[in-house]
C-alpha cells in the first residue's frame, strides 16, 4: 500500500516493530506444549523468525558487531537452539547466515 513510501527505514520500523511482538508472544507464552504445526515449520518457511533474525541483525550491526559475530550470537541464542533441535542445526545455520548476510548486504548498499 504503501508503494514509494516504502522505505529501508519503514521496513525497518515494522521489521523490529513485529521482532518486538514475537518477543513478547514467546515470553508471554511460556507454555508445556508447543502446537503441534510448530515441529513441521521450517525455518525458511516461518516469517516471523525471519523478522526476529532482521531485527536482531539490524540491532547489532547498528552497535557495531560483525555479521560472523551476529551469526554466532544467533545460534547461541536459546530460541534459534530449540529451532535448531527441531530441524537441525545446519539449517539453522544456513538460514541464520543467509537472513544475516541479506541483511548486512543491504545496509551496506543503503550507505552508498
Amino acid at each position: 500500500y504503501l508503494n514509494k513510501k516504502w522505505t529501508e527505514e519503514v521496513k525497518q520500523a515494522w521489521t523490529e516493530a513485529y521482532a518486538a511482538i514475537v518477543d513478547i508472544m514467546l515470553n508471554g507464552a511460556k507454555q508445556k506444549y508447543r502446537p503441534l504445526s510448530f515441529y513441521h515449520t521450517e525455518l525458511n518457511s516461518n516469517v516471523m523468525e525471519r523478522l526476529r533474525i532482521e531485527a536482531l541483525t539490524r540491532k547489532y550491526i547498528r552497535n557495531g558487531i560483525h555479521k560472523e559475530i551476529i551469526v554466532q550470537k544467533l545460534m547461541q541464542d536459546s530460541y534459534f537452539r530449540e529451532i535448531g533441535q527441531k530441524v537441525g542445526n545446519e539449517t539453522t545455520f544456513k538460514i541464520i547466515s543467509n537472513v544475516v548476510n541479506k541483511v548486512s548486504n543491504s545496509i551496506e548498499r543503503s550507505k552508498d
